[in-house]
């Protein structure tokens, strides 16, 4: 059987990474002869990612791409919304080897849109609906994988074209309760799963290895924390804990997570903390690790303070208490997914000296609690896909 992983882009994010990984190593445990085509923006830098793994039942083809028509209607949805009344663009370009892959194909698992709403950009929501239309006027069994799902009623305009094209799909999985119900409660079905991510195998790595005997903290960072607040709200609430934490004799280490052209993480990185990056308390993990070695950093922690919903779930996963910094819907949701509160998360717009301190200590304080909740729920929820992974497979 071959597998298309439409809405896949870029292996830069290595929590699309994560997703491609973890879902491809489940896949092919469960039927071994399983062959899998990869959409990608830079064939020869995801194809050395891909390399360190070991697979080799997969393709790379060029992923369709964004027209400057769905460029223009973006710009002027932040201005005009009542404008997906009359006009929403849906055609996106594909290259000729990319449909003969798709043509080819037995399944078409929307994998790249791990994040259906408006949190980003309308442009990436549409390129990802009109994916799913190209596909559905091609007969092809097709599924959205894992992700997080609306709600769209701000902009009913689009709400409506965008619930119709999940109508023509085979089968929504979702990661949350809330955009479970969400589409429930619009009349689209939809099964509650868990992230892949959470089946992702830690692996060890030759280019950052820890120093023994010293407490660590995991911190990431994103441009994201950026979008509803500015620099001199949140920095320095930052750059206080950091130094709080390296003063009570934790090692900090700073984890990229996501480097492409659009964003950054490492920039980010170096600029809040540039005052530290020479300490000798504080390690900034190599970009070069990939998703599996960076879990396995974060998972030889004692706490993870990260703004990245994979990074996060890298810690989930491997039972590490988590602060979570939230900027968009995930976050919360899967907070109350795990803990069924929101005790363990910060917003990044509501970010506080005093509120970072106040919301570490809570972890901290539950961190038994924590690790106890969180391997319960990691080996149930793990014991899951199994039965996810066959039912693929299924007519």
């Amino acid at each position: 059987m071959k597998i298309f992983f439409a809405g896949q882009q870029t292996l830069a994010n290595r929590g699309c990474e994560a997703l491609v990984v973890s879902t491809l190593e489940m896949l092919t445990e469960a039927r071994p002869d399983t062959t899998f085509i990869i959409p990608s923006t830079d064939i020869a830098r995801d194809s050395a990612a891909m390399s360190k793994y070991g697979f080799n039942n997969y393709t790379f083809v060029p992923a369709p791409e964004i027209t400057p028509a769905i460029r223009v209607w973006n710009r002027l949805m932040r201005y005009f919304p009542a404008l997906a009344s009359v006009w929403v663009p849906e055609k996106m370009h594909w290259d000729a080897e990319t449909l003969e892959q798709l043509l080819s194909s037995d399944r078409v698992l929307h994998i790249g849109g791990d994040t259906y709403s408006y949190d980003y950009s309308y442009a990436g929501l549409i390129s990802n609906t009109a994916q799913i239309e190209r596909i559905a006027r091609m007969g092809k069994h097709q599924e959205i994988w894992c992700a997080t799902v609306g709600p769209f009623d701000s902009c009913p305009q689009l709400e409506r074209r965008v619930l119709d094209k999940f109508r023509k799909l085979n089968r929504i999985t979702v990661r949350e309760i809330e955009s479970r119900d969400y589409l429930v409660s619009n009349g689209v079905p939809a099964v509650l799963v868990a992230d892949p991510a959470f089946n992702l195998k830690p692996q060890a790595n030759d280019l950052y290895v820890p120093k023994p005997g010293q407490k660590r903290i995991v911190v990431n960072i994103s441009p994201y924390i950026y979008r509803k607040t500015t620099a001199e709200a949140v920095e320095p609430a930052l750059q206080t804990f950091v130094k709080k934490r390296i003063g009570e004799g934790y090692r900090i280490v700073l984890v990229s997570h996501v480097n492409t052209a659009t964003s950054s993480d490492t920039a980010v990185i170096r600029n809040v903390f540039q005052d530290i990056l020479d300490n000798e308390n504080v390690d900034f993990v190599p970009e070069e690790l990939t998703a599996a070695q960076f879990k396995g950093v974060v998972a030889g922690a004692d706490f993870v303070v990260a703004s990245r919903t994979h990074v996060t779930i890298a810690g989930f996963s491997s039972a590490t208490p988590v602060l979570s910094i939230a900027y968009s819907a995930k976050a919360p949701r899967l907070n109350r997914f795990l803990f069924g509160h929101e005790a363990f998360l910060i917003n990044a717009w509501d970010i506080t000296t005093d509120d970072l301190e106040k919301t570490f200590q809570q972890v901290a304080g539950a961190q038994d609690e924590i690790r106890a909740t969180l391997s319960e729920k990691g080996a149930a929820l793990r014991a899951t896909f199994r039965s996810l992974c066959e039912s693929v497979f299924k007519e």
